[in-house]
């Protein structure tokens, strides 16, 4: 059985008119009437033919046809299976850049951490040193208050 989608521009698009025209429920000759009132004159016969891949159709024709089929033209050019592809790809290619935004916004909030963590290391440090500092100053008041006394004492005995 050879494959209606070959590859060649007309034979996708000839077995993309049928398989629209079927889904939608139309008949070749209400496609034709559609393409008259697009101003087009075509017959029953004409859009067989279309399908057949027996005649060419002209792009202003496929633009019209697109329109009666309610389709955009690049869905009457594009094999399915490629565009299943294209949609994949799309679909994987929108999750890439989604997965890229939330890895650039952790990737910031973790800086952010960083930085506050740095901040807060440098912080403690330096409370650490003021509490050094402060145990030495008091261990001095507690060596001159214990001389003082001492040396008060020393006045006080008989």
């Amino acid at each position: 059985m050879r494959d209606e989608y070959a590859g060649e521009p007309e034979r996708v698009l000839a077995a993309r008119v049928r398989e629209i025209r079927e889904k939608l429920g139309m008949t070749q000759a209400e496609v034709a009437r559609g393409m008259t009132a697009q101003g087009l004159a075509m017959l029953q016969s004409t859009i067989a033919k279309i399908e057949a891949c027996q005649r060419p159709v002209r792009l202003n024709e496929a633009v019209r046809l697109a329109a009666v089929l309610r389709t955009q033209l690049d869905d009457l050019m594009t094999d399915p299976r490629q565009r299943d592809m294209q949609d994949a790809l799309a679909a994987a290619r929108d999750e890439e850049r989604e997965l890229l935004g939330q890895l650039l916004q952790a990737t910031h909030r973790l800086e952010q951490r960083r930085a506050a963590l740095d901040a807060a290391g440098h912080a403690v440090r330096e409370s650490a040193a003021q509490v050094e500092e402060l145990q030495d100053l008091y261990a001095q008041a507690q060596y001159t208050t214990g001389m003082l006394i001492a040396a008060g004492d020393e006045r006080n005995e008989p």
